[in-house]
């Protein structure tokens, strides 16, 4: 070989090798001074990947024909065979496969119904949903009923706390009249271990030297983190950290599944020179499976709950942030679900001819706490108007144990010439509700109506007996005249127990 070929030969290998010592120094100066570039490409390349199949998968849902539906979803299915349980499409397959199983079970065939579901599990066996409605579905066919059961039990012994697994299983034990065991069930499933890991993402916000931030959407849960486990002293919770650099907004991931309340909860920061109180109640962020009320904050037991909260300002590195609230753990309503619905209505029988009165008291006292989020609808209807939304306000039931026993005191404000009220009851087919008293309050006067002696107006779905009414039906409400007299009613106050 001639020495000018010998030289370009190692020309070219230098010049390849300037390539890629200039390809790798560009790479490592973008990841460290512009990851949002690499954020922004990531997302594109996987919005490319998803986007056809989820727009398909978004028109197959939007068609309102079970039968065209179905055959869009099974042609898509057939197109993701090569997508697995870790892929960015994991997601549309599972849809795709729980949607078709749907659409058979909605037409009667849970023959078909069970296959889709089968797929679905053989493609994600960790999809906790999946699994339970599979062996839901085993339940209901004769054929397969004794697997199901057998095959529900053994997850439920697995993830007795889990608010997917637990409430079928009670539902299940509950519809073929075993009482006693669905009892026992709910006490381990409420009284199982809950997570209490705590985990705070942080944003830097923007850097006053115009430096890019170094994520896109300015809180990552990948790189500002912390895992926290808070102290609970004397009844108030506390969560205190530390960040070592710049904040302008946080967010808190409160522990997947659990429930309870925080009274004034409150957000304290402490930096040289400077004190700042947030009221975390007040609609100040975002905030996924919570809902805020005058002074409090309550969870319900649902998957993933968090709030962000935006500061003040922009506060420096080591400032110290303080978490707290007055803590009120509750039973989490997803658990006591299968309460609310109309199998324990037969049960609470059973159990009064076996004269089992502890556990007769037990399960009221459950079902109260079952009812303890519900929320009562208040219409009235005036000389000018009639029922509507415009002349209505919710207000929650307001349950608390007293004496083992459910009871509820509630005052609606009115604030109109009403000439006649309607209450919508909570949808729970099976509760059979009290009413010790009812008055109303007109020109600062109370009006008090006997309710064992009150004449209805109308009334759905209820079945009254005295002052008691049993709900029936999936729509419960009664309605009733308001004593002629002079004056606007500034409330009405209803008090009484369910069981």
């Amino acid at each position: 070989m001639r020495r000018r070929t010998l030289q370009r030969l190692a020309n070219l290998g230098r010049l390849a090798l300037l390539a890629v010592v200039v390809a790798a120094a560009a790479t490592a100066w973008v990841w460290s001074y512009r990851p949002t570039w690499v954020d922004s490409l990531d997302a594109w390349l996987i919005r490319k990947a998803r986007g056809t199949y989820e727009q398909r998968l978004n028109d197959a849902l939007a068609i309102r024909q079970p039968q065209e539906c179905e055959a869009a979803l099974e042609r898509l299915a057939a197109d993701l065979h090569f997508v697995k349980r870790q892929d960015h499409l994991a997601y549309v397959a599972t849809q795709c496969l729980v949607r078709l199983s749907e659409l058979r079970d909605q037409a009667g065939d849970l023959a078909a119904a069970t296959e889709w579901m089968s797929e679905a599990v053989a493609f994600d066996d960790h999809n906790l949903r999946s699994l339970v409605r599979l062996h839901e579905l085993r339940c209901r066919r004769p054929e397969t009923q004794k697997q199901g059961d057998e095959d529900l039990a053994s997850l439920w012994a697995q993830f007795p706390g889990s608010p997917w697994v637990a409430p079928a299983y009670i539902q299940r034990l509950a519809s073929t009249g075993q009482g006693e065991g669905a009892l026992d069930a709910i006490e381990k499933a409420i009284g199982a271990i809950e997570s209490n890991l705590w985990t705070f993402v942080w944003d830097p916000g923007p850097s006053p030297d115009g430096k890019p931030p170094n994520v896109t959407d300015g809180l990552d849960r990948g790189t500002r983190r912390a895992d926290i486990m808070p102290t609970i002293e004397d009844g108030v919770l506390r969560v205190r950290f530390c960040v070592n650099e710049p904040c302008a907004q946080v967010r808190w991931f409160l522990p997947p599944f659990c429930s309870f309340g925080l009274v004034q909860p409150r957000l304290r920061m402490l930096s040289p020179g400077k004190y700042h109180e947030i009221d975390l109640a007040a609609d100040n962020g975002e905030s996924v499976h919570l809902r805020r009320s005058e002074g409090r904050i309550d969870t319900f037991g649902e998957s993933g709950p968090w709030l962000t909260v935006k500061l003040p300002e922009r506060l420096p590195p080591m400032t110290i942030y303080e978490f707290s609230g007055r803590f009120e753990p509750t039973h989490s309503a997803l658990l006591l679900a299968p309460l609310r619905g109309p199998a324990f209505a037969p049960i609470e029988q059973a159990l009064l001819a076996a004269k089992a009165d502890a556990k007769v008291q037990r399960l009221r006292e459950l079902r109260g706490l079952a009812l303890g989020q519900a929320t009562v609808q208040v219409f009235w209807r005036t000389a000018a108007a009639d029922f509507g939304s415009q002349s209505s306000r919710p207000v929650a039931l307001g349950l608390r144990i007293d004496g083992g026993a459910p009871v509820f005191s509630t005052t609606v404000r009115i604030d109109a010439p009403a000439t006649q009220i309607r209450i919508d009851l909570p949808e729970n087919v099976g509760i059979r509700y009290r009413l010790d008293d009812l008055t109303l309050m007109r020109g600062g006067q109370t009006v008090a109506l006997e309710p064992g002696k009150l004449e209805f107006a109308f009334s759905n779905d209820l079945q009254r007996d005295g002052n008691e009414l049993l709900v029936t039906g999936s729509d419960p409400y009664f309605g009733f005249a308001v004593p002629a007299g002079d004056g606007t009613i500034e409330s009405v106050t209803f008090r009484g127990g369910i069981r």
